[in-house]
């Protein structure tokens, strides 16, 4: 098991279409991409990580940094919800594993390679948002507190999401 660091854009498009590809149950996602890839605006300026196994590409994670909220995944929708935080702000999203690769711990080991990446850095508030209660009682358990909810956004549809952060200098 392997996770890089990568921005070649030849991995970063075969992380696109894994995107797309895992996101497969989640039907209302694909008529928004024609493409048959998943990237956004974040991503040119995003920290990507890539989980591999021999050669295969099993999963990949994304964390965007900066003290403007703009620049961030989501910033638009939490700005209300961080007045006592700390900047910069690292937004840790994008998380995706290969669907034939799932229920093997492969997040959990994304999630721990970003948080010891961020631990380096030692300032600011790492930062998530999630509709899955699984996910957020994982995120918990590595230290995360909830801020609130936020409004609905547009790759969850049909439900609230929440926000989590936690402070990089408790890491």
């Amino acid at each position: 098991m392997k996770i890089s660091v990568i921005n070649d854009k030849e991995t970063l498009e075969i992380i696109y279409k894994l995107r797309y590809e895992a996101s497969e149950i989640r039907r209302d996602l694909h008529e928004h991409y024609q493409d048959k890839r998943f990237a956004d605006t974040y991503d040119e300026a995003g920290i990507h990580f890539a989980l591999y196994k021999d050669e295969a590409l099993l999963g990949s994670a994304r964390i965007n940094i900066s003290s403007n909220l703009e620049e961030i995944t989501y910033g638009h929708l939490i700005e209300n919800y961080i007045h006592n935080l700390q900047k910069p702000f690292a937004m840790i999203s994008r998380l995706v594993v290969a669907p034939k690769a799932r229920r093997k711990g492969y997040s959990n080991f994304l999630d721990e390679k970003r948080l010891n990446f961020l631990k380096k850095r030692n300032e600011g508030t790492a930062m998530v948002v999630t509709s899955c209660i699984f996910r957020i009682e994982k995120l918990i358990r590595l230290g995360f507190r909830l801020a609130s909810e936020v409004e609905e956004i547009n790759t969850f549809p049909g439900g609230k999401s929440t926000l989590l952060y936690l402070p990089l200098d408790l890491l």
